[in-house]
Formats: C-alpha cells, sequence, structure tokens
C-alpha cells in the first residue's frame, strides 16, 4: 500500500533514475568514463538538444505545440555540413568550405527567410490587376457592423465538469480555450493541445482536428485525457445556460464545462 503511493511521483520522476542508473553502468564499464575529457564531450553532444529543448519548453507553456523542430534540426546540420566540410573523401561534403560562424549566419537568414515567405499574407491592396488606363477602383462604403452570429465563445475559458455524463473528479481538470483568432487549446490531463474552432449559426459549433503534445503521465491521467480528446471529436453543436457549456455530438452530450473566472482566481470554474 506504502509503495503504491510513491508510483506516481516515480512516473513523474523516471528519467532521473535512468539517467543514474545509466551513469553508474558506464562507470563499472570504462575507468575514464569520469575523465574531464569525456565529460565534456558528452555536454558538447547534448549541448544541441538542450537548447531544442529549452526553445520547445516556451511554446509548450504559452500553449501552442511544434512537432517539426526535429527535422528542422536535421536539416540545418545537412546544410551546415555542405556548407563547412570539405568535397574530398571521407567527408564528402559541398567543398564550400565556409567559416563556421559564417555559416550560422546563413543558416539563420534561410530560416528566417523561408518563415517570412510562408507566413506572408497577400496585401488586398495589391492582388487586384489593373491596367495603366483602368480607372481606380471606387472605395468601397463602409460596411454596417455585422450582427453578432452563433456562440459567444470566443475569448472564453472552460474547465470540464463531466465527460459524457460521468462527472471529472480530478484536481487538475482538462480545460478549453476559444480564442478570438479561432484557435481552441487548452490541457487535456497530461499534455497540451490545440486545434481550429468556429461557431457560424445558432448552436453550430466544430471543433477541428486536435493536435496534442505526447508527454506520458500516470495511468489515470491518460486515461482521462484520451476520454476528453474523444468527447472532442465529432462535435457539431453546443449549448451555453449561464456558466455552463455542453458540446453535443448529434443528440448526445460530449462534455460539459463550468466558465473559468477571470481576473485573481483564475482557474476556477463556476
Amino acid at each position: 500500500m506504502q509503495l503504491s503511493k510513491h508510483v506516481p511521483a516515480l512516473l513523474d520522476h523516471l528519467i532521473w533514475v535512468i539517467l543514474v542508473a545509466v551513469f553508474v553502468f558506464f562507470m563499472t564499464q570504462s575507468p575514464v568514463f569520469l575523465s574531464s575529457t569525456n565529460i565534456t564531450n558528452i555536454l558538447s553532444a547534448a549541448a544541441i538538444l538542450g537548447i531544442l529543448v529549452v526553445g520547445q519548453t516556451f511554446v509548450l507553456i504559452t500553449g501552442n505545440f511544434d512537432l517539426s523542430s526535429e527535422s528542422t534540426l536535421g536539416l540545418a546540420g545537412l546544410i551546415g555540413m555542405f556548407l563547412i566540410v570539405p568535397a574530398t573523401a571521407p567527408y564528402w561534403g559541398g567543398g564550400i568550405m565556409l567559416n563556421p560562424y559564417i555559416a550560422i549566419v546563413v543558416l539563420l537568414l534561410m530560416v528566417t527567410s523561408v518563415f517570412l515567405i510562408m507566413t506572408r499574407r497577400p496585401d488586398p491592396a495589391t492582388s487586384i490587376a489593373r491596367t495603366p488606363s483602368a480607372p481606380a477602383p471606387a472605395a468601397p462604403a463602409p460596411a454596417a457592423p455585422a450582427a453578432p452570429t452563433g456562440l459567444p465563445l470566443a475569448g472564453t475559458e472552460w474547465q470540464c465538469l463531466t465527460i459524457v455524463g460521468a462527472p471529472v473528479k480530478d484536481p487538475q481538470p482538462p480545460t478549453l480555450a476559444f480564442g478570438a483568432d479561432g484557435r481552441a487549446s487548452g490541457f487535456a490531463g497530461v499534455n497540451r493541445y490545440g486545434g481550429s474552432w468556429a461557431a457560424t449559426t445558432g448552436n453550430a459549433l466544430k471543433l477541428g482536428p486536435m493536435a496534442a503534445t505526447r508527454m506520458a503521465g500516470p495511468p489515470e491521467r491518460m486515461d482521462l485525457e484520451q476520454r476528453f480528446l474523444a468527447a472532442l471529436e465529432g462535435v457539431d453543436a453546443a449549448t451555453v445556460q449561464g456558466p455552463t457549456l455542453a458540446l453535443r455530438r448529434g443528440t448526445t452530450v460530449t462534455a460539459t464545462f463550468g466558465k473559468v473566472l477571470a481576473g485573481p482566481g483564475t482557474g476556477t470554474a463556476k
């Protein structure tokens, strides 16, 4: 009974147990494992992944996710080898032989350029084809403000109360936030998740495919997370009654939520 109480804590810190076990194993296998040269080599090799993990940490704590970091790291290594390494055997690089510091600047400029191209939005003022002789189009009359349609969910955050009728008794229940930019995100029980949402007219609500991070956790929390994410799939309608939100799939209520209080005490559902 006492051991079962410590299992969740052990799972949370399992990576450190494995790290210590690996160190002890290699210490017994090689007398030079703890030498300053070997420790420096280990830290140098791990520095790249360490920097990547720090960057990913900031991505996750801001409620976002990114699964392309590893592929980007691999591509940067290949391009860096092409720019720095000689073309002769056994290296077979590009033979450009750039100074490593210049190669880093080139890589940063390349990545920044790709990012700007992929995220650039067309300018409506220049996207209209015009001829020199064509008269300039008349300025459109200011449109009347559109009447609000759909559910008033933009900018709200909710805390899960029930999943398919079963109450959520976890001290850290899953959450669901509706961003004004059409992005839905939240905490699923162990991992952060995100996707799109759209409320058109009436009670219609569509939640796009949700992508989540892939951390592991205690079995009961992983089960909660799976049930919660399953409740978000296929949602086609919702109802808001005061501080309560109900998601529906057809006639089935898949999950209910309590609105999270704003300001001091945020995180407590009404």
